[in-house]
């Protein structure tokens, strides 16, 4: 899991903006 968000940290930090937004 570590290793697929090092490869896609574009992914990860969409994931996490839209959950804040979803806050």
């Amino acid at each position: 899991s570590d290793e697929r968000n090092l490869t896609e940290p574009s992914t990860n930090c969409a994931k996490i903006e839209e959950w804040l937004t979803a806050s």
